[in-house]
């Protein structure tokens, strides 16, 4: 693939690719947390919510977001000079899963337009999902000590699940019933498969331990990872490696005042994408003393506690025929109940079967008239994480803009410890 010169003659092709490229710029910044569950900016749990726009004739929207969590360090600890760690606490702070860490990306641009209820628009999205689990049992020993001629094992997991879609939306309204379909190509931009962290630690009788550590995956993209700096978006979304999915969805209710309800089939495989492009990763450590740590610190003799190997790190891509790779097939519903008190209440699920299966459910509550309208509150367990975020929104019909900011954690007791933090920004334009 050629790089393209800087500034080029601004022709018609030049043109669409520069517009293409920038979309999906865009797109590749982080999102991590979902909108209203029942608006426009949720269509990629409901295509069908792409005509759900106030701005019933053309709705312009886009949708990012960064987000990172973990299980134990809050922010204020990690944006110190020094970060302290106790191992007690550390240890029994942590739920049976471990340490977790984890990054979601997430966006949307979309373009869509409506006429005697027959609705047509375009859209670019990215999906991305990283998560690491550091196993508890690494912690344990630490914390707690070890036993004289045993053997300390554990594993955790790696997963990554990334892609990249652009297509078409085609949707109807009939009186209270809206449908909604979109059809699109999909490239993976990044697919762990077998991701596995394991240690294992031996006491010695003679009080000498033995280490050691890896993390391995293997991982496929459409993207040649070695030579990032010549991704060509227009290629990546027009290749004819890249799959194809359906999405179906309806909703029912067009009167905020009154219940509405919406479900949908996600990601049908209709063609995977074909992916060449493949690498087993892999870290390996280890660390040994040849007397007992304790005795060495009670005793000092210039010598280091634990000798550490240096890390072998591996980046070796993988040959064979092309991997068959479906973005995972998913349900999704809300229901809103409108009028409570003072608030609306959407709970919504989705349902994601994939390898493992994940599912995201959680309640969204905004204020029933203005202006505690413009307020919103989420609870939520999304991406393998759980989130309660806050939300205020300015529809100004014409324009219309909302932000969220949520604290994110993969464990629920620390989820309003700020051990993640997540921020989005939605705009949208239109009539």
């Amino acid at each position: 693939m050629n790089n393209s010169a800087l500034f080029p003659k601004p022709t018609r092709a030049g043109l669409g690719r520069g517009l293409l490229l920038a979309a999906i710029l865009i797109c590749c910044l982080p999102v991590s947390l979902v909108a209203d569950p029942g608006s426009v900016w949720a269509h990629q749990d409901n295509p069908a919510l792409l005509g759900s726009s106030p701005r019933g004739l053309v709705d312009l929207g886009l949708s990012l977001s960064p987000g990172v969590n973990n299980s134990y360090f809050s922010l204020e600890q990690i944006f110190q000079e020094e970060i302290t760690i106790n191992l007690n606490d550390l240890y029994n702070s942590l739920g049976p899963d471990g340490l977790g860490l984890g990054l979601t990306l997430d966006g949307d641009v979309h373009l869509a337009a409506h006429l005697f209820g027959v609705g047509l628009g375009l859209y670019v999205n990215t999906d991305v999902l990283v998560q690491l689990l550091v196993p508890k049992g690494l912690f344990e020993f630490l914390a707690e000590g070890v036993s004289s001629g045993t053997t300390y094992t554990g594993s955790g997991g790696i997963l990554v699940r990334g892609f990249a879609e652009a297509g078409a939306y085609a949707g109807l309204r009939l009186g209270n019933f809206t449908f909604g379909a979109k059809l699109a190509r999909f490239a993976p931009l990044g697919y762990s498969s077998g991701g596995q962290l394991s240690y294992s630690f031996l006491a010695d009788v003679d009080g000498s331990v033995t280490a050691s550590a890896s993390a391995s995956a293997n991982l496929y993209s459409a993207v040649d990872l070695e030579h990032v700096d010549q991704i060509d978006p227009q290629e990546l979304m027009t290749s004819n490696t890249n799959g194809f999915k359906a999405d179906l969805g309806f909703t029912f209710g067009s009167n905020r005042r009154e219940p509405s309800w919406g479900v949908s089939l996600l990601n049908i495989p209709l063609a995977p994408a074909l992916v060449s492009n493949g690498w087993n990763f892999s870290v390996t450590t280890g660390a040994s003393s040849q007397a007992n740590p304790l005795d060495q610190l009670l005793n000092p003799s210039g010598s280091e506690l634990l000798t550490f190997e240096d890390p072998v790190v591996a980046f070796d891509a993988l040959t064979g025929d092309p991997v068959a790779i479906n973005m995972p097939l998913s349900l999704s519903g809300f229901y809103r109940f409108p009028n409570v008190f003072v608030v609306d209440i959407v709970p919504h699920v989705m349902l994601i079967l994939d390898e493992p299966f994940r599912f995201n459910a959680g309640v969204w509550v905004q204020g029933s008239f203005f202006p505690f309208d413009m307020l919103s509150l989420g609870l939520g367990y999304e991406d393998l994480a759980w989130k309660t975020s806050l939300g205020f929104r300015l529809n100004l019909h014409l324009l219309d803009f909302s932000i969220d900011i949520s604290s994110t954690s993969p464990d629920l007791s620390r989820m309003l410890a700020i051990t993640g933090l997540a921020v989005e920004i939605r705009l949208a334009l239109g009539l």
